[in-house]
Order: C-alpha cells, then structure tokens, then sequence
C-alpha cells in the first residue's frame, strides 16, 4: 500500500488497512430465530443479495446455518437473489408465488430497501403484511421505522462504527498496539411487520 497515513475501513473488509465491521456470518441469526422460536414460522423465505459477494453470502449462509440448528428442511426454492435494491421485490414474489404450493409465513430480505421492495410487491397482490406473511430486513436504515408497517429488521450500528473508526486512529496516532479488526455487535429490532 502506498498510504503512509493509518487507514480505516468501514464495513468492508480490506486487507493491510483497520477494519471495522459488523459479523455478517450471525447478523441474521436473531431475527430468523425470532420467527422460529416466537410466531413458530417454519415456511421462512430469504431474499439474499447477489450471489457471490461476500455480504450477501455471509447473510444467506446465516439463514441456512439457523434452518439446520432448528432441523428445517432447506429448499431452495425459498431463497431468490435479490440486487440490494428497491426494485427486485416484483421479481422475488411472482417467483415464490408461482414456484410454492402455499405462500410463505415469512420473507427474510438482506437489507432494507428490499424488504420494502416485498412488502409493495405483496400489497399490491393483496397479501396483507404481518397478517398474511411477515417480512423482515437489515440495516435499520432511517425509513425503517417510518415504513407502513414499521419494519422488523437488524441494526447496523453505523454511527458506533464511525466513532471506533476514529478510535482506531487515534490509538495509532498513540502508538498503541491494537488488533486489525473491530467488530461491533447488531441487534434485532422487532417491529410491526412481523
């Protein structure tokens, strides 16, 4: 690397540089447990990110790892590949429609925008959220709380991330031997879609 000042990466991993992140491998674990153990939901469908990038990986690869602790049958006709983005919920719904005999009794999505994305994309197939099919997201970005119904998801603690970031710095600054990685717990926020 051709920086000679410390450098700070937040939220994704970059070799050479002080990482701060959050644990993607467990982020979901929470709320999908919060399906099974709470609303006893063992039809659970996941709205991953793009195959392939390491995020969206690591939050599929937590559905699956909690499916299995809980002995529920993996289909992967529950699981569709999503873009991140607020306009792949369409996509996702006519596919699970028109693939499942039975609708799901939740739809986990790996971040917000596209779980607003399904939440629309149900409405307007007249498939009431939570009554019907509750849906959760992650990020707890600002329209989280806002959205009709306010949305179940995971809290990403970025304004925690920015300050150990700065942390980070100033113990280099200091000379003080620290550890490349800073990993910040999420939490789950239960809401009303669910």
């Amino acid at each position: 690397s051709r920086c000679k000042c410390p450098v700070v990466s937040i939220t994704k991993e970059i070799d050479d540089y002080y990482n701060v992140i959050v644990d993607n491998n467990i982020i979901m674990d929470d709320i999908i447990r919060h399906f099974i153990e709470v609303h006893g939901f063992d039809r659970i469908n996941f709205l991953s990110g793009p195959l392939g990038t390491p995020d969206a990986d690591e939050r599929l690869n937590s559905y699956k790892k909690i499916l299995a602790e809980y002995n529920i049958a993996l289909d992967e006709r529950r699981i569709y590949y999503g873009n991140y983005r607020k306009n792949c919920g369409n996509a996702a719904v006519d596919y699970w429609l028109n693939n499942l005999e039975e609708l799901p009794q939740a739809i986990i999505c790996a971040n917000d925008y596209m779980a607003f994305s399904v939440c629309r994309a149900l409405a307007e197939r007249g498939i009431k959220v939570p009554e019907q099919v509750a849906v959760s997201g992650c990020d707890d970005i600002n329209d989280a709380a806002e959205f009709n119904p306010p949305l179940t998801t995971v809290r990403i603690p970025y304004f925690d991330m920015g300050m150990e970031a700065v942390a980070v710095i100033d113990r280099h600054n200091k000379g003080v031997k620290q550890p490349r990685y800073s990993i910040l717990d999420t939490h789950a926020i239960i809401r009303d879609s669910c």
